[in-house]
């Protein structure tokens, strides 16, 4: 196989699916994308950067922390507030390819080749559900998934490298996800670092003192916003009610019923990386 010729090859391949966003820039306002607009343009005609604000009400559009509004506002400051779903659009696939960039980063990490990498970075962006809606979508998910997809590229880098500067690096980036959008962001990175923990190298690393130091500045961190930060008094409430809401015991009949669409669907929203996988898998 022509490595250096594939990899070029690859790249060209990226460069087109980085391209493949831009015409979604002018696509017209989709489902909710209105509310991250109104917030931003609300917060900045009131000059209140510590809490979105909606139709003049602190927490308007879901509760939700700012930081999608503190990226979007000096893009939107920048094209002008007539763009502003432009502006939104900007940040989202700017998250999007930031994403692919971060996945490049942990593939060249763990494999130390470059054709795998650029491969990784490809296949996710031409990922259906990505290259056709939320890719593009601007929701606060895209930048939500980049700051996880971060925090969690960083944790294993550290535990590879056995680097607490690179953890600690996790943690703020697990924070600013917070910041985007939910509580959910801790969850995600917590889940990984149990996997981790399965690993004696990684397990001495991550058990170690100066470690839980990192842990407990990573917890106070959303305190201290919740506390002194936000000026949004309800905001703890409707974040934890994102969590706690997913507790509920749900219709027994349309939960099975998803439980056997689910893996389905997914196989579909993931294509094409769902395709080379279980081609991987039939042909071990």
């Amino acid at each position: 196989m022509d490595t250096p010729r594939l990899t070029k090859n690859i790249r060209w391949w990226y460069l087109w699916a980085v391209l493949c966003f831009i015409p979604t820039l002018f696509f017209y306002y989709v489902g909710e994308e209105g509310v991250y607009t109104l917030n931003a343009m609300e917060m900045w005609q009131r000059q209140e950067f510590r809490s979105t604000v909606m139709y003049g009400m602190l927490g308007g559009g879901g509760g939700r922390p700012p930081l999608f509004s503190w990226l979007l506002i000096p893009v939107a400051n920048g094209i002008g507030w007539e763009n502003v779903l432009i502006a939104a659009r900007i940040v989202t696939v700017a998250a999007t390819v930031g994403t692919s960039i971060i996945t490049a980063w942990l593939a060249q990490q763990l494999w130390r080749e470059n054709t795998i990498s650029w491969m990784a970075s490809l296949l996710y962006l031409v990922t259906a559900d990505v290259l056709l809606y939320r890719g593009w979508l601007s929701y606060a998910d895209p930048l939500f998934a980049m700051l996880v997809v971060l925090a969690i590229a960083m944790a294993w880098v550290a535990c590879l490298r056995s680097s607490y500067p690179l953890l600690a690096g996790a943690m703020l980036a697990i924070f600013a996800a917070f910041l985007t959008k939910a509580f959910t962001a801790y969850v995600f990175l917590g889940v990984g670092l149990l996997v981790f923990l399965m690993n004696a190298k990684f397990r001495r690393f991550l058990l170690r003192l100066k470690a839980w130091a990192i842990y407990a500045f990573a917890l106070l961190l959303p305190l201290m916003w919740l506390k002194f930060g936000t000026h949004d008094a309800a905001q703890h409430i409707t974040m934890l009610n994102d969590i706690t809401v997913k507790l509920t015991m749900p219709n027994i009949g349309d939960y099975l019923i998803r439980l056997v669409l689910y893996p389905l669907e997914m196989f579909i929203r993931l294509m094409p990386a769902s395709l080379f996988i279980g081609d991987r898998k039939s042909v071990v």
